[in-house]
Order: C-alpha cells, then sequence, then structure tokens
C-alpha cells in the first residue's frame, strides 16, 4: 500500500511537472543570448556573403576595364607605330634619293 501511494505521488509530481515545463513560453535569460548570438552570427554570415559577392562583381569589373585599357592601348601603339615607321620609309627614301 505505501508503495502504491508513493508511486501515485511520485507520477502526480511527475505529470505536474512535465506539464508545467512543457507549456512554458517564457525562455530564460541564457536561452534569449543563445538565440541572440545565433541571430547576430547568421546575420554576419549573409553580410560577408554578400560583400564577398559585391567584392567578386567589382573585381570582375576592374579586370574587365583594365582588359579593354590594354586593347586601346595596344591598338594605339601599333597605329603610333605603323605612323613612324612610314615616316621612317619617308626619310630613307629622301636620303637615298
Amino acid at each position: 500500500m505505501k508503495l502504491r501511494y508513493f508511486l501515485l505521488r511520485f507520477l502526480m509530481v511527475f505529470a505536474v511537472g512535465a506539464v508545467l515545463i512543457g507549456c512554458r513560453d517564457t525562455k530564460t535569460a541564457d536561452e534569449k543570448l543563445e538565440d541572440g548570438i545565433e541571430e547576430v552570427n547568421e546575420e554576419i554570415e549573409d553580410a560577408v556573403e554578400e560583400i564577398d559577392e559585391e567584392v567578386k562583381e567589382q573585381t570582375e569589373n576592374v579586370n574587365d576595364a583594365i582588359e579593354d585599357a590594354n586593347e586601346e592601348v595596344d591598338e594605339e601603339v601599333r597605329e603610333q607605330t605603323k605612323e613612324v615607321n612610314e615616316e621612317i620609309k619617308e626619310v630613307a627614301e629622301d636620303v637615298n634619293s
């Protein structure tokens, strides 16, 4: 009989405790802190990804601009070289005549 009474009492306390813990809506300070830290970490990761994407895009833009400038310089050098060669030919012809 005492064992039944003890078991019944234990089960009642256990049930009440389980209900109270299960129905708890408020978070402890530690839980709130952990949630806040997780949110901040996620925001930092998102910001890092956005910055990384922007840096890659800007790097591509700079590389494209450099390639375009190099092509323009190469073309200008070819034209100037052609003009100088023609002038040298003319001077050589004048000297030879």
